[in-house]
């Protein structure tokens, strides 16, 4: 399953580095795994 949606990165990474993403919509922080230059990867 894939679910796509908008978020603010927290800080800078690179690919395969754990960062912080706030979600624009909820406003909630999650940890993402950079995936490429300006996407990230959230496991579930």
């Amino acid at each position: 399953m894939s679910i796509t949606t908008k978020g603010t990165a927290m800080s800078d990474g690179v690919v395969g580095e754990q960062i912080k993403v706030k979600n624009d919509k909820s406003n909630r922080i999650i940890d993402a795994q950079v995936s490429g230059v300006g996407e990230v990867t959230v496991a579930f």
